[in-house]
């Protein structure tokens, strides 16, 4: 019985004793924007660390920081800029992995845009609530004038008209409106990199005092994550099966279309030639003056109280 039992444990996959308890939550419902996550947790990446991973998507009514505040989770996902504003105004965040390395936004108008003085004026819409800041600091920063127009993401309001343009991500609301049928010339199309504002976006954030408790936790979890993100990239067509699983579970109204086109866009943007993920202190600097001289934080952001090392 002795030399069975011993045989068991040899056999046993590395994690699988005193695994570590970790609940996951992306800031939005389940979509190919978080698959690697998806990945690691699917091909056993996070196991493999000792990480008993669960990935809990919220309601739409909740911010995930509050429920990172809360314990109701140990990590969550947003957009760096969201992330500055609330360690500005005194939230305990911090970043412990870059996903995404450049901006998806971009305006889409009804007429030819060469540049971004073309929007001034203009009655543009854009989500109701959170990730608008980009527009607004173009808005502020050339004297734009805009007339923002809040909206919960109707193409709708673009195709009759009752805007002259629309803030999308390129790797969503832009598909949805070509699915709808619309025919948008490159010309009608002004991203905010070629703007001049090309700032990244999704990043992983835990509290401080958690990374500080737990540093062999975070150290895991970024590493599986990483070889999740790396796996879709470079097997896609499992990912999007992958992520279709975790989308039809939860009931969001998409297909597989939609969700390829998200996982190709996405992957672009997380792959920058290798999988550091890492955020680099010029690239916050580079936030950091945007930010501030636009009026939006009154000191800079720290780097090494804001990002995990």
């Amino acid at each position: 019985m002795r030399k069975f039992l011993a045989l068991v444990l040899v056999l046993l996959p590395l994690g699988t004793f005193a695994q570590e308890k970790v609940v996951f939550m992306p800031h939005w419902t389940p979509q190919a924007q978080f698959v690697g996550y998806y990945l690691a947790l699917e091909k056993g990446f996070y196991s493999e660390q000792g990480l008993n991973v669960e990935i809990q998507h919220p309601s739409q009514s909740k911010s995930t920081f509050d429920s990172l505040n809360e314990g109701e989770c140990q990590f969550t996902t947003t957009f760096l800029i969201a992330a500055m504003l609330r360690y500005s105004n005194g939230a305990e965040v911090t970043n412990v992995m870059q996903t995404s390395q450049g901006s998806t936004q971009l305006v889409v108008a009804h007429k030819p845009i060469s540049s971004a003085s073309d929007l001034k004026g203009l009655k543009i819409a854009r989500w109701s609530v959170g990730f608008n800041t980009l527009g607004e600091i173009l808005d502020k920063e050339l004297g734009l004038d805009i007339q923002w127009i809040p909206t919960i993401w109707n193409v709708g309001i673009y195709k009759s008209w009752a805007v002259d343009a629309i803030m999308c991500q390129s790797y969503n609301e832009l598909f949805q409106l070509i699915a709808s049928g619309e025919e948008i010339p490159s010309s009608n199309m002004l991203y905010m990199s070629d703007a001049g504002f090309n700032v990244p976006e999704d990043g992983v954030y835990a509290l401080r005092s958690y990374c500080e408790q737990n540093p062999e936790i975070v150290s895991k979890f970024v590493a599986a994550s990483k070889k999740g993100w790396q796996y879709a990239y470079e097997n896609r067509d499992e990912a999007l099966e992958i992520t279709m699983k975790y989308v039809d579970a939860a009931g969001v109204v998409t297909n597989a279309v939609a969700q390829r086109w998200m996982l190709d866009h996405v992957l672009d943007v997380v792959y920058d030639g290798d999988f550091d993920m890492n955020l680099t202190s010029s690239v916050l600097d580079r936030v950091n003056m945007v930010l501030k001289n636009n009026g939006f934080t009154s000191a800079l952001v720290p780097f090494d109280k804001f990002v995990w090392k």
